[in-house]
């Protein structure tokens, strides 16, 4: 049984992985590239599992989208109903969220959210 690898260097990965004319490796670059195919593979089973993986956010998303943002247009004064997508709304919805429901979303986001709700929905609230 080999004794685990210490994390080779920059110099050492490159010494290892450079083309050469006949695969003869000395020990230590076999020890380099055994370490490169083991991290090779464990990043990409952790991209496998990680893409097969729900995300939760977007459960988040929909009960933000469908449930909080109308919430808090409800209580908004009459001047920023007006203008649902107006920078100073976005801002105010989304220092509203944070606020309130500790939940921090990018202007951006929220302006996007609105959107989908559609502006006209909101405007009878």
């Amino acid at each position: 049984m080999r004794k685990p690898v210490a994390k080779p260097s920059d110099t050492q990965i490159r010494k290892a992985t450079a083309p050469r004319a006949l695969p003869v490796y000395s020990e230590d670059e076999l020890e380099t590239r055994e370490w490169l195919v083991e991290r090779g593979a464990q990043g990409e089973l952790a991209r496998r599992k990680g893409g097969r993986a729900k995300r939760p956010s977007s459960d988040l998303c929909r009960i933000r989208r469908t449930i909080l943002i109308p919430d808090i247009y409800e209580h908004l004064g009459p001047s920023l109903k007006k203008t649902p997508t107006g920078v100073k709304t976005i801002a105010r919805v989304q220092d509203r969220l944070k606020e309130v429901f500790g939940v921090h979303v990018a202007r951006e986001t929220v302006k996007r959210d609105i959107t989908a709700i559609t502006t006209g929905k909101l405007r009878k609230l």
